[in-house]
């Protein structure tokens, strides 16, 4: 935020001068004085109540700083707000009564009358009381505005993320292959050809059904890698193999849509699959967390898959404070997706 009107080196110079000056008269008046202004307009009593409001003005921007060090606004809202008013308000009387009874004692040369002191310690009491109430609003009306931002950027962010969602499900590289892979079945095995077909509407109905949704059941998405299997193993035979005990699902548990199917084709992608070396992708549930493990043989020319695994991290951190994990290690590659809980 920037610098808050009390701070700012103008007002602390103009705001004194008008405020002591509407504070005489306003004295003037209570007294029944108001005929004599023009005669006393220029006398010291005018200076006291331009250096007494200084004076007053420059001690409650002294406790504002205070309190923002020892009780911020991020903190209890409620108690900065009665403790700025009180103490303002007892620094307001201390600095009337301390100033009004040196001018009495040391300039005019009497002892202060107890009516002119209450009638000094209202006015700067009922103005410190302004001065506070007018910097809280300034505040409160800056940190719902800044509420406002954070919504519409956050909005905003969410909006970017669906349309990167949907651009990255489907995935133009994995499509292709698979026509390519469509192809060759047609001509060899028109049944299989046919099965393929359904495997790979299936997974693509998927993603275009879920587009709008956040959130996806986790039985959902393991469907929907057994489509992804289906059609992966037909270029890949038995040396691609994805396992998963459904006796162990949980109920209720959800995922970002499309979680699951781009962290296989990650780890498709990343290792050579052979008849010599199998990939075998063993899927299971580990506290609130679903881990993917599979030994890690990693291609000659390796597949940077960071980018995307930055943008999948970044669609769970709106979501979960955990964050997804990929450990790679002895051979071992270990992915930790937090499971989320229905919104």
């Amino acid at each position: 935020m920037k610098k808050i009107f009390i701070h700012h080196p103008i007002y602390r110079i103009i705001c004194p001068p008008i405020f002591g000056t509407v504070i005489y008269i306003l004295i003037l008046l209570i007294h029944n004085e108001l005929p004599a202004l023009y005669e006393y307009f220029f006398s010291q009593e005018v200076l006291i109540c331009v250096g007494l409001s200084f004076l007053v003005n420059e001690s409650l921007r002294l406790l504002v700083k205070i309190l923002d060090k020892y009780i911020p606004w991020e903190g209890n809202l409620e108690l900065r707000i009665i403790s700025q008013l009180c103490f303002g308000v007892g620094l307001a009387i201390l600095i009337s009564n301390t100033t009004i009874a040196a001018y009495f004692k040391y300039i005019i040369g009497f002892s202060t009358n107890s009516t002119e002191l209450i009638t000094f310690n209202i006015i700067y009491s009922i103005s410190s009381i302004f001065y506070n109430l007018s910097y809280f609003s300034i505040i409160l009306l800056h940190r719902k505005n800044l509420e406002k931002l954070n919504k519409e950027t956050l909005l905003k962010e969410k909006i970017d993320f669906k349309i990167q969602q949907f651009k990255n499900t489907i995935n133009p590289g994995f499509f292709y292959s698979s026509l390519e892979t469509l192809i060759g079945l047609v001509h060899e095995d028109s049944d299989f050809a046919e099965e393929y077909i359904d495997h790979l509407a299936s997974l693509y109905r998927y993603s275009l059904e879920k587009k709008q949704d956040e959130l996806s059941k986790l039985e959902k998405e393991l469907e929907l890698i057994e489509h992804l299997i289906f059609l992966l193993k037909a270029r890949y035979d038995k040396n691609l193999n994805f396992r998963f005990n459904w006796e162990t699902l949980i109920p209720g548990k959800q995922m970002v849509p499309g979680t699951l199917q781009r962290l296989v084709e990650q780890i498709v992608t990343e290792n050579i699959i052979s008849k010599r070396q199998p990939l075998n992708i063993l899927c299971y549930l580990e506290d609130d967390y679903l881990i993917l493990q599979n030994k890690f043989n990693e291609r000659l020319q390796p597949y940077s898959s960071r980018e995307k695994f930055q943008e999948l991290e970044k669609a769970y951190a709106f979501y979960s404070d955990q964050p997804i994990i990929q450990v790679k290690a002895q051979k071992e590659s270990f992915i930790k997706v937090p499971l989320l809980q229905p919104l």
